[in-house]
């Protein structure tokens, strides 16, 4: 556990071992093999770290917005959370996961909605009237800036498959930028304009400041945050857009689970 490169590929190991594939589905058997040979295998330090990495990485690839996988990873982290209170390390990232695991499927407060935004013309716009010019659309939002290189390669990167699923999966993409500097988001938001960033593009003033990021926990960026058609938080870390295979598996499950 000392050395990162242990860690990493003990992790890999185990990964390619039950799911043999980065695209295999993330399904509840492979989670309960993984996590019986975890406790047969490991003992103590590793075996903690193993399972909140367990925890940590199946949530990811939104194992959680199954109901009875939910309540897995719940019964999972209650019986080692004791452990995980051991590392201030784990037990932020485990605390943040039960967070995100409440935050499934939960309605936009009121305070939320009124979050305030800023249209490229100029204009003041609330996030309920953001998410009004997208009735019965799955919404997806990327939080990105002006200055944020992984956020721009992902915008130019991506735009094929946008356009494609937005044509074939009734989305909508909505763009979020945390700059500070209005005119460097305008500015880099203009020179994107090929590429979509024209078309529900917002500024968030203060956004360290707002509910929606004591909401969302938005740290890093690029950031990806999908509501259903309802307004209901389905993901608040989506896997990027360009990787198609496991962003279409998130939105594959959300058909299959509003079915």
């Amino acid at each position: 556990l000392n050395s990162t490169y242990g860690r990493y590929n003990l992790i890999s190991f185990l990964r390619q071992y039950f799911l043999n594939s980065e695209y295999t589905i993330y399904s509840r058997s492979k989670f309960l093999e993984e996590k019986k040979f975890i406790q047969e295998n490991f003992n103590d330090d590793i075996e903690t770290y193993a399972i909140a990495r367990l925890l940590l990485d199946y949530h990811k690839n939104s194992f959680g917005l199954v109901k009875e996988n939910n309540k897995l990873l719940r019964q999972t982290i209650e019986n080692y959370y004791e452990r995980f209170e051991k590392y201030d390390s784990y037990k932020e990232k485990i605390d943040e996961l039960i967070q995100s695991l409440n935050n499934i499927e939960s309605e936009p407060s009121k305070e939320l909605l009124e979050t305030k935004l800023i249209e490229l013309k100029g204009d003041t716009i609330s996030l309920s009237q953001v998410f009004d010019k997208s009735i019965n659309k799955i919404k997806v939002i990327d939080f990105w800036a002006s200055w944020c290189s992984p956020c721009i390669d992902e915008i130019v990167n991506s735009k094929v498959i946008r356009d494609k699923m937005e044509l074939n999966n009734d989305i909508n993409w909505i763009y979020f930028s945390i700059d500070k500097n209005k005119t460097d988001w305008e500015r880099m938001s203009k020179n994107l304009a090929d590429f979509g960033l024209t078309t529900n593009q917002y500024l968030i003033p203060n956004f360290s400041s707002t509910e929606l990021s004591n909401y969302l926990r938005v740290k890093t960026i690029p950031r990806y945050v999908i509501f259903d058609k309802k307004n209901l938080l389905v993901i608040e870390d989506s896997p990027r857009p360009s990787d198609s295979v496991a962003f279409k598996k998130v939105i594959d499950k959300i058909y299959l689970i509003k079915e």
